[in-house]
């Protein structure tokens, strides 16, 4: 499996929030890297003191973490304000477990002897 630094430069991400700040006339200090990764840990689970691997997320979480950090970072790039950011990084993360969670009941539920039963029915 692909580690997420292939996909996810933590470099990119610094100089795209180190760019941001320059353009505004600010300094970038290391709370302010911190503070990114607070945004990324609140977006994937809902707190940010909660721990979260960005190198090595699990396989089911790897696609949206990877999703998510990029997202983050083109809204960096837009000038987007942090509040912002993490809040639409966290409706980003929920959207995207609505959908995984939509998609796992439809694949139960087009297992299950009931559904089978109806697409014989209509087959007929």
């Amino acid at each position: 499996m692909k580690s997420l630094s292939s996909a996810f430069n933590c470099a990119s991400v610094q100089a795209a929030l180190k760019a941001q700040r320059d353009s505004a006339g600010k300094q970038t200090k290391p709370c302010h890297y911190v503070n990114e990764v607070k945004l990324l840990r609140y977006a994937l689970t809902g707190s940010a003191s909660t721990a979260c691997d960005f190198s090595n997320p699990p396989a089911e979480r790897l696609q949206i973490t990877r999703r998510v950090i990029c997202l983050n970072r083109r809204l960096i790039k837009a000038h987007v304000p942090r509040k912002e950011r993490k809040q639409a990084c966290r409706d980003f993360v929920l959207k995207q477990q609505a959908k995984e969670m939509q998609q796992s009941r439809l694949n139960t539920n087009s297992d299950s002897p009931i559904t089978k039963s109806l697409g014989t029915e209509n087959d007929q």
